[in-house]
């Protein structure tokens, strides 16, 4: 019988590292499930420079998985409740609220 391994994910490095934080920051601020989602996807590309693609592939490269929706929430539950990061949490918290988009994007899902 082939013995199968887990192999994690290193999110200590770039893009992941960023990711992480992001996701933190998002979820802070209220986000949850399918909106965390969705504010993680447009703002990835606009604070950190990367696309979901551009993780996702260097998630499956360490771990031969896909990065899904499940892997990104249990992510940010982590980093929020072990406080991970918290002076780049900070830094990226006020640039994401010094963004008018941000704002007008966080007052379509508090309705």
């Amino acid at each position: 019988m082939a013995k199968t391994e887990l192999v994690r994910a290193r999110w200590s490095v770039s893009p992941l590292r960023e990711a992480k934080t992001l996701l933190g920051v998002l979820q802070q601020e209220g986000l949850r499930g399918k909106g965390l989602i969705e504010a993680f996807e447009k703002y990835s590309v606009r604070f950190l420079g990367y696309t979901r693609t551009d993780m996702a592939a260097l998630y499956r490269q360490q771990t031969g998985r896909e990065l899904s929706d499940y892997i990104l929430i249990q992510k940010a539950d982590k980093v929020v409740r072990t406080n991970e990061l918290t002076q780049e949490r900070q830094v990226l918290r006020r640039t994401l609220l010094g963004s008018r988009k941000f704002k007008k994007y966080m007052l379509r899902w508090s309705n």
